[in-house]
């Protein structure tokens, strides 16, 4: 499955080699471990930072740092999600197919156009 993007906002351009979009995004009703794909090609030719700015649901998203390398380097990155129970203790990534269709994000991405 895949990121749906609700909307996306261009912000401040001070650079021309650069560019910053906000993205809102919803995850999907079947995660898949490792995380799921944000397609920003037709934005970015190369992403240099993603942050997550905002969530819902009890999870934390970060970037897949196994790859990170390959995808930036193709306007592409993988968001995992985490979360943390009385039952896992410290944080986890979601297992796979979990339900996270209500997880709503804002992620920024930088990098070139």
């Amino acid at each position: 499955m895949a990121l749906t993007i609700n909307s996306k906002t261009v912000l401040r351009r001070y650079d021309p080699e650069s560019k910053k979009v906000l993205y809102r995004l919803t995850f999907d009703s079947s995660y898949l471990t490792g995380g799921e794909e944000l397609s920003c090609v037709n934005e970015f030719s190369e992403i240099d930072e993603v942050r997550v700015e905002s969530g819902q649901g009890g999870y934390l998203a970060i970037p897949n740092s196994a790859t990170r390398a390959a995808k930036y380097a193709v306007g592409k990155v993988d968001l995992m999600l985490y979360r943390q129970t009385a039952a896992t203790g410290p944080l986890v990534e979601v297992p796979n197919a979990t339900d996270v269709q209500t997880t709503v994000l804002n992620v920024i991405v930088e990098g070139r156009p």
